[in-house]
């Protein structure tokens, strides 16, 4: 009976732990996707400015995978 009491313990830390290793990935993931936004954004700007639409390839398609692994997080 104690060896099944200890391993049902063991099992609900194991749950918590993972529970609060995807917590802390998943902050890290939006502090990495906004820090990626804060560099595309001027970038985006720039393009716009010079009206060039190769360099504007660049830009949008980082903004886009950034959406995406917001979208695909939440």
């Amino acid at each position: 009976m104690f060896e099944f009491a200890v391993t049902v313990l063991f099992v609900l830390l194991l749950v918590g732990v993972v529970r609060l290793a995807f917590k802390i990935t998943w902050g890290m993931a939006k502090v990495a996707v906004f820090a990626a936004l804060a560099v595309v954004l001027p970038m985006l700007v720039g393009c716009f400015l010079t009206v060039s639409g190769m360099f504007l390839l660049l830009p949008l398609g980082l903004m886009s995978m950034a959406f995406g692994l917001v979208q695909a997080c939440v």
